[in-house]
C-alpha cells in the first residue's frame, strides 16, 4: 500500500517538473518573438487617411416643429365692471394700444368730478395759506394741515384718472383676435380672460436638440424653416434662444424666429427646422471617424513625414457623417481615419492606398 503511494507521488512530481519546463520554454519563445517585433525598426502601422478640405456642410439636423405665433396674450380687465362697449370680434385686427372695449365708468367719472372740484378749492386755500405763512399771519401747524389736504386730494385725482384709464380694454401689441370669451353687457372681473390677441407678424418654432446636435449651434445662426408638411415653402429663421440647461430627456430647447410678410403663413401648423446649410457657405470638414475618443475632447492624428502627429481640435456642427472643424486644422492637412487605435504621438505609420 505504501509502495503504491510512493509511486503515485513520484509520478505527480515528475509531471509537475515537465510542465514547468514546458512553460519556461514557451515564455522564452514568446519573449524572443516580442523582442524581434519591438526591435524591428522598419515596422509601420498601416492606416487610412483623408485630406482636409472645405465643402458645404449640408443640412446637419432636421427637426419636426410646430409653428407658433410670435406673441399671444390673454386680454383682461384690471377692475370689475359691466362691459358697456365692445369692438373686438373674431378675426378683427387691432393696432397697439387700440381700444377693444371698456367697462362701466359712470361711477368713476362722478368720483373724479367731485375730487377735481375739491382740488380746485383746496388749491386756492393752499395758495392763501402759503402767503399768510410767509407774512407771519398764521402758525405753521395750520399751513401744514391745508398742505396735507391739498396734496392728498391731488393723489386721489390721479388715482381716479388711472382707474378711468384702466376701464378701457386696450391691445398691448398689434394682432388679431383669435378667441373671444365675453359679450356686450356681461360683467367682467379681474383675471377673467376676455379675448386672445395673436401677433403673427413673425412666427417662431421650438426645436429640441441633443448635446451632440447642439455642437456649433449658436445665437443668431440662420436656420431654414420648411413651412407645412407637404410643401416646398421655406423661410429663413434666426436662433433667438438656446436653453442653458437640458430637459429631463437631455435635450436643449432652441427657439427660432422668422418673418411672416403679409401674414403669408399661419400659426399652428407643422414644419421642419433644418440646422446647417442655408447659404451654401463652405466650411472645413473631416470624416466623423477621424475623431479619436469622444466629441467632448476631440483630437485627431495627422499624417506627417511617415509618422502620426496628435492634434487637438475644436469642432462645430455635424452633417452626413462629416464634422465641421472650427480650430486646429487647415485645408490640405492629412488626417488619419482608420488605424488610430494603435497610435501614439510619433508612431511610424504607412498609408494604405
Amino acid at each position: 500500500m505504501k509502495k503504491g503511494r510512493i509511486i503515485t507521488i513520484v509520478i505527480i512530481v515528475v509531471l509537475a517538473v515537465l510542465a514547468t519546463v514546458r512553460l519556461i520554454n514557451n515564455k522564452k519563445v514568446i519573449t524572443e518573438n516580442s523582442k524581434e517585433q519591438t526591435l524591428d525598426p522598419n515596422f509601420k502601422i498601416p492606416v487610412y487617411v483623408h485630406e482636409v478640405a472645405k465643402a458645404p456642410l449640408g443640412s446637419s439636423v432636421s427637426k419636426s416643429v410646430t409653428i407658433k405665433p410670435f406673441r399671444e396674450a390673454k386680454i383682461m380687465v384690471s377692475q370689475p365692471g359691466q362691459i358697456v362697449k365692445w369692438n373686438a370680434e373674431l378675426g378683427d385686427y387691432f393696432a397697439q394700444n387700440a381700444v377693444l372695449g371698456h367697462i362701466d365708468i359712470k361711477q368713476t367719472q362722478l368720483q373724479l368730478n367731485s375730487a377735481e372740484l375739491a382740488l380746485k378749492r383746496l388749491e386756492k386755500e393752499y395758495k392763501r395759506y402759503s402767503d399768510l405763512l410767509a407774512g407771519g399771519g398764521i402758525p405753521e401747524v395750520n399751513y401744514d394741515e391745508v398742505k396735507f389736504n391739498y396734496e392728498n386730494t391731488q393723489i386721489q385725482v390721479a388715482q381716479l384718472k388711472q382707474k378711468l384709464e384702466d376701464s378701457y380694454v386696450r391691445a398691448p401689441f398689434a394682432g388679431y383676435v383669435t378667441m373671444k370669451m365675453i359679450e356686450l353687457g356681461e360683467f367682467a372681473n379681474p383675471g377673467q380672460p376676455l379675448v386672445f390677441l395673436t401677433d403673427i407678424s413673425k412666427l417662431k418654432v421650438t426645436a429640441r436638440l441633443t448635446e451632440a446636435e447642439l455642437q456649433g449651434v449658436k445665437l443668431n445662426d440662420k436656420v431654414q424653416i420648411v413651412v407645412g408638411e407637404n410643401t416646398k415653402e421655406t423661410a429663413e429663421g434666426i436662433i433667438t434662444y438656446i436653453a442653458p440647461k437640458a430637459d429631463v430627456a437631455k435635450n436643449y430647447e432652441v427657439e427660432i424666429v422668422f418673418d411672416n410678410p403679409k401674414n403669408k403663413y399661419k400659426a399652428g401648423g407643422f414644419g421642419k427646422a433644418n440646422f446647417g446649410e442655408i447659404s451654401g457657405e463652405e466650411v472645413v470638414l473631416i470624416p466623423r471617424e477621424a475623431i479619436v475618443e469622444s466629441l467632448k475632447n476631440p483630437y485627431v492624428y495627422l499624417f506627417k513625414d511617415g509618422i502620426a502627429v496628435r492634434k487637438d481640435i475644436v469642432i462645430g456642427r455635424q452633417a452626413n457623417g462629416n464634422i465641421e472643424v472650427l480650430e486646429g486644422l487647415n485645408v490640405g492637412d492629412v488626417v488619419i481615419t482608420a488605424g488610430q487605435i494603435n497610435l501614439q504621438d510619433g508612431t511610424p505609420v504607412e498609408v494604405i492606398k
